[in-house]
């Protein structure tokens, strides 16, 4: 089912049950690095002729000119519920990917840390829970994450990215702690920058 589609989007639609895994199953343009594309990320880029407008980095934005290479899935909105699948770490030239307000469980699968071309990863509004894997902090492209609103817990992943994030990237998760959240960590204790060494 769409092997060659790069944009996929399905948010708002209202789709219950667990995971479409044979939406990914056979999406080849998602899994594979075109090389007649050219070694580096966008030179020599084709585009696409449509716009189309997404959901990313907690904002609605047209995009036009869609880069061939950008690749976009968008399932956001609906009722999906279960276990995200590890399959979706294979999808490793995805670049934007939004998962949220849903009711995804369990803990965030580790292949996600495979997302290589990831730049927005949105899961926020699921019912997550575990802890946050620290292979997520091996995404260098990656600049905006939104974990918030889940039942998380443990340690804030540090390293690469994750220090550049914003608090509430992480709100709503009780039981979560460490930079930047006012919480301590283990035996570290984050404080906050308002506070004063005596």
């Amino acid at each position: 089912m769409f092997p060659e589609h790069r944009i996929i989007d399905l948010s708002y639609k209202s789709f219950s049950g667990s995971f479409p895994m044979s939406l990914f199953q056979h999406l080849k343009s998602t899994r594979t690095i075109d090389k007649s594309m050219g070694a580096s990320r966008y030179h020599g880029a084709t585009y696409y002729e449509d716009s189309i407008t997404i959901a990313t980095k907690g904002f609605y934005r047209e995009i036009v000119r869609i880069l061939y290479l950008y690749t976009v899935i968008n399932l956001s909105s609906n009722k999906f519920s279960g276990k995200i699948p590890s399959i979706m770490g294979d999808l490793i030239v995805v670049h934007i990917m939004n998962l949220s307000h849903n009711g995804f469980q369990g803990h965030m699968t580790l292949s996600l840390g495979d997302l290589s071309s990831v730049e927005s990863l949105d899961l926020s509004g699921n019912q997550l829970s575990e802890e946050i894997p620290q292979e997520l902090a091996s995404l260098t492209y990656i600049s905006f994450l939104n974990i918030s609103h889940n039942h998380l817990q443990g340690c804030i992943p540090q390293g690469t990215q994750f220090h550049t994030y914003e608090s509430n990237s992480y709100e709503g998760n009780d039981r979560l702690h460490g930079f930047p959240i006012s919480k301590s960590c283990g035996d570290a204790v984050v404080l906050d920058t308002n506070d004063s060494i005596s």
